[in-house]
């Protein structure tokens, strides 16, 4: 279960912290197309450093309340973004190459956010703990 927070804290830090980097060394930017590329990869710094630290408080017990909904925003804003920066980035004048290393950096993070929320919400939005199903837990 916490492995897939841990796989997808430290995927978000990699990949977001690359960019910021990237933005810091993009001479031709204006001031607020550097603002606004930063404060999008600070989103997701700061995301996984969450998802890392929920991890870590959450080792030898249930996620809380508002661990969950923590998990469930980072996890719902990486698919959002990912699924519209893959579009844009493949409809707008880049090279093959760079509309594939994006496509990958995007299905890798809608995927592993998609596990995340699986194993972590899911079962305690639907009354369930560890890998059982919600019909299990029905009795007839």
């Amino acid at each position: 279960m916490r492995r897939w927070l841990v796989a997808l804290g430290v995927w978000t830090l990699f990949v977001w912290a690359t960019r910021i980097d990237n933005v810091l060394a993009q001479d031709d930017l204006t001031s607020a197309g550097r603002a606004a590329r930063l404060a999008l990869a600070l989103s997701f710094t700061v995301g996984g450093v969450a998802l890392l630290a929920v991890a870590w408080r959450t080792r030898d017990r249930v996620l809380l309340r508002g661990e969950a909904l923590l998990v469930d925003v980072v996890c719902w804003w990486t698919i959002a973004v990912w699924v519209v920066r893959v579009v844009q980035i493949s409809l707008g004048d880049h090279e093959a190459a760079f509309i594939a290393v994006h496509a990958v950096l995007g299905i890798v993070s809608i995927a592993l956010a998609a596990l995340t929320l699986r194993s972590t919400t899911m079962p305690l939005r639907h009354g369930t703990t560890g890998n059982r199903r919600a019909e299990d837990d029905v009795t007839i």
